[in-house]
């Protein structure tokens, strides 16, 4: 849990306009962290009350997905964002106003 957190804040951190859960998707990414483990990452670094049940078991679910990734590089990275901003509606995740760092 440490080291999902440590990684969120970095993230969240080198890239301001990025939201919560596009913040922990890249923190988890292919790093293998087990489903208990997302669970609890995912209610203590998430704002309350921002998500419903369901979507927030979706979320889990992609987080799942995406921690048993093998890293690709950054068209990885593109493709996840690409992913997230389909599956769940996220419009804000492409925006020509930030870098991922």
């Amino acid at each position: 849990m440490k080291s999902i957190k440590s990684n969120f804040e970095k993230i969240a951190k080198s890239n301001p306009n990025l939201g919560s859960y596009p913040c922990l998707a890249k923190a988890v990414e292919g790093k293998k962290f087990s489903r208990k483990s997302l669970v609890k990452a995912y209610y203590e670094l998430m704002p309350k009350d921002e998500y419903s049940r369901s979507e927030s078991k979706e979320h889990i679910n992609h987080l799942e997905y995406i921690t048993n990734l093998a890293e690709e590089g950054e068209n990885h990275t593109k493709n996840l964002f690409t992913q997230i901003e389909n599956d769940i509606g996220m419009s804000y995740v492409r925006s020509s106003s930030f870098t991922l760092k």
